[in-house]
């Protein structure tokens, strides 16, 4: 009987939790927006975890300057961060978003990083080849 009687409490407990939804806010940011807020958010935060002295050095706070950038007052994304967040599927559509654009952004970093390597290997081995020629030259004369 007590076990009945607890499995009944911690039932009728949990039942009456309740999730706290978010009213839709007064200036509703498209979820456009809302992506490409998330990642500059994303990259300024990784950035402070890599480089965070100079980030404090240059005054740049990623919040506020993310806000700036868009011309939005900070309450009104936290709004709309928790008004977004009461639809999980579509929360998580938005974080989608976020990440597959940080993968074709990375994509292209690699890209162009390669290509930078590929031209100072061929400009490194034309250095080279001018100068074994030089070299060649001067032993002919």
């Amino acid at each position: 009987m007590k076990k009945f009687i607890s499995i009944l409490t911690i039932i009728i407990l949990a039942s009456c939790q309740s999730v706290e939804k978010f009213p839709k806010p007064e200036v509703l940011l498209p979820e456009d927006l809302m992506v490409r807020m998330l990642i500059d958010m994303t990259l300024l935060n990784a950035t402070k975890s890599v480089s965070r002295q100079q980030l404090e050095d240059s005054g740049i706070h990623p919040k506020e300057f993310m806000c700036a950038k868009y011309d939005i007052d900070p309450d009104i994304f936290k709004e709309n961060t928790k008004y977004y967040s009461n639809d999980l599927k579509k929360y998580e559509a938005l974080f989608q978003r976020v990440s597959d654009s940080l993968k074709i952004r990375a994509k292209k970093i690699d890209t162009i990083i390669k290509v930078r390597e590929a031209l100072i290997v061929k400009e490194d081995s034309l250095k080279y080849s001018k100068l074994n020629d030089s070299i060649d030259v001067l032993k002919n004369h």
